[in-house]
């Protein structure tokens, strides 16, 4: 149903109320000229009639005769219908018809009240003026024995009447446009106050507090403007001091590097900071969307499911799986209940220890994993060690047998406590590496002489296709060590009689250097893990060819420690190519004029 506007309800109001009222003044108003009029007409031919008695009783002749005489001397100023009538109800006189042929009075309501009380009133048509309705009023001389009566038209009063009803009408329309007019100003006035305290409520609610409500004319008025206005003066105040606050928060919220998030009872995000953004797979439109559907994470969801349901506060380890490496989380969880909800939301603030629950990780890793090498050969050694204390009589050539067994795995724990502290080296601190420019055919040629028997051994080809005026801003020593151990891994991997090639590129930003082989190649999902520490794709084959498990976790470090990468490409086939960039640094270009 369409509301009507205040105007027309209003003005709509006022013209019932203003019709009740005019209707029922005119009503009432006409009643009373009514009854005013015949009460004035019965007062008047009271005395009238007074008036006529005392006339006639004056005169010095009492002869009934004369009556007409009497009332014909008074007809042409009397204005009134006259009568005389003896106390027998016989008509003496009248002034507007002919005594003679008149009837016996003595039946008129009027003339036996006159009779009987003195006075009579009757309001009835007239037998001898053919069914005119007069009004009637006798009175009872009884000095004279003579009842005298007048009479009026009721036409006549009714005229006099219908003048002041007419008079009253016309009041009345006059009194209705006048308050018509009143009414309308009225309620334009009342329904531009109302429409003007809409207009600033819509602004209030906007948070335009510019404009301020002005009426006057009227007390109420102005202190409804006055209040509405400071009601605004304050709202402004209120909001301004709520939004720096949440700027504040915010600010704060935002600057936080941990991840923060806030959640209703139902767990759907309210509130979510930029760190916690950074986990997320969507970061479009987090808020008001659910945990799980956010975080993606059904151990994240239970977690906080669990706390919202038993309250209090919590933590847990949470791991994200994202692309690449897995995230986790020392996740701190509260209770957080808004005023007027029945149900506690969740605050969840995140940790991100990911380095170190993976350097924890990679530290049980190289224990178990340093202590599974070293057990080998330690073994070993203690086996033969025994055996050679047990049996001092074993023939020479035996007890040399064991020693080479011995020195042998001797050598290997060696190698692997080496790579080891070179590892713990290139791990120390930021220790700044003497860097110069070095020509990478010299780091070829380096690590193809170091490994030319083991090449040859094994009938291993090694290719290099590099010029002399290709150099690199590298530590020389590292540098060198780093293109040996990848070619050693690629030597020991390749099938015999296959080729290895080394090549170099240079690129806007660094040089690039590349080991690859015809080998077997790896498994996608071992391309990531190669150069962890102790990482083998064939444990047997590993150690069956004397590798440590440390040397591409060198390379790595040693490609890091130049603030450059070392990663590896293996298409399905085509063996493995190993590759290490080195930034091109700034490092003086070395004379070459001699």
């Amino acid at each position: 149903m369409r509301r009507q506007p205040v105007f027309v309800q209003l003005l709509s109001t006022l013209i019932i109320l203003l019709g009740i009222t005019t209707f029922s003044i005119g009503y009432f108003g006409i009643r009373s000229l009514q009854s005013y009029a015949e009460t004035d007409a019965v007062i008047r031919q009271r005395e009238l009639v007074r008036t006529l008695a005392a006339l006639y009783g004056v005169r010095d002749t009492r002869d009934p005769e004369d009556a007409v005489s009497f009332l014909d001397s008074l007809n042409g100023s009397l204005g009134y219908r006259a009568t005389i009538i003896a106390s027998d109800g016989t008509v003496l006189a009248d002034t507007h018809e002919s005594a003679a042929i008149m009837d016996n009075h003595i039946d008129r309501p009027e003339v036996r009240r006159a009779l009987a009380e003195g006075q009579g009133q009757a309001t009835r048509s007239s037998d001898t003026l053919k069914g005119t309705p007069l009004i009637y009023t006798a009175l009872y001389d009884e000095s004279l024995q003579l009842v005298f009566r007048v009479a009026r038209t009721v036409e006549g009063l009714r005229e006099g009447l219908d003048r002041s009803i007419r008079a009253l009408i016309v009041f009345e329309l006059l009194l209705i446009a006048v308050s018509l007019a009143v009414s309308i100003l009225a309620a334009r006035r009342i329904s531009r106050l109302i429409n003007g305290i809409g207009e600033i409520a819509d602004q209030y609610a906007t948070g335009d507090f510019s404009r301020a409500l002005a009426f006057s004319g009227f007390r109420e008025a102005e202190e409804l403007s006055r209040s509405l206005n400071g009601m605004g003066r304050r709202l402004q105040d209120t909001i301004l001091a709520l939004e720096f606050r949440q700027k504040e928060l915010q600010s704060m919220l935002e600057g936080m590097t941990a991840p923060v998030v806030l959640t209703d009872p139902a767990l759907d995000i309210r509130e979510i900071n930029p760190a916690a953004m950074e986990l997320v797979e969507d970061p479009q439109d987090c808020i008001g969307r659910g945990l799980l559907q956010v975080f993606r994470n059904p151990e994240l969801y239970n977690f906080a499911r669990n706390l919202v349901e038993s309250g209090g506060e919590s933590e847990a380890l949470i791991r994200l799986e994202r692309p690449g490496e897995p995230v986790y989380l020392q996740v701190h969880a509260s209770v957080i209940r808004r005023e007027g909800e029945d149900r506690a939301g969740c605050l969840l603030v995140m940790n991100d220890v990911t380095r170190i629950t993976r350097l924890e990780m990679m530290r049980k890793d190289f224990v178990a994993n340093v202590s599974h090498e070293l057990r080998t050969p330690i073994t070993s050694i203690l086996g033969f060690v025994e055996t050679l204390k047990q049996a001092p009589g074993l023939d020479h050539e035996r007890q040399v047998s064991f020693l080479e067994i011995i020195h042998r795995q001797t050598i290997r724990m060696e190698s692997i406590i080496g790579d080891l502290m070179a590892l713990s080296r290139l791990e120390e601190g930021e220790t700044v590496l003497p860097q110069e420019f070095v020509s990478v055919m010299s780091l070829f040629d380096g690590a193809i002489d170091t490994l030319a028997f083991k090449a040859e051994s094994r009938r291993i080809r090694v290719e290099s296709d590099v010029t002399d005026d290709l150099f690199c801003c590298v530590y020389p020593i590292l540098a060198e060590q780093a293109m040996v151990n990848l070619l050693d891994n690629a030597i020991k991997y390749s099938p015999e009689g296959t080729r290895v090639f080394l090549g170099a590129r240079k690129s806007d930003e660094e040089v690039i250097l590349e080991v690859k082989d015809e080998g077997p190649g790896l498994p996608e999902s071992e391309l990531t893990r190669v150069f962890e520490r102790f990482h083998r794709v064939d444990k047997a084959r590993s150690r069956e060819m004397g590798g440590t498990g440390l040397g591409l976790a060198i390379v790595k470090h040693i490609a890091l420690k130049h603030a450059g990468r070392a990663w590896v490409e293996s298409p399905p086939g085509e063996g493995c190519t190993f590759r290490i960039a080195f930034p091109l640094g700034d490092c003086d270009l070395p004379d070459q004029s001699e």
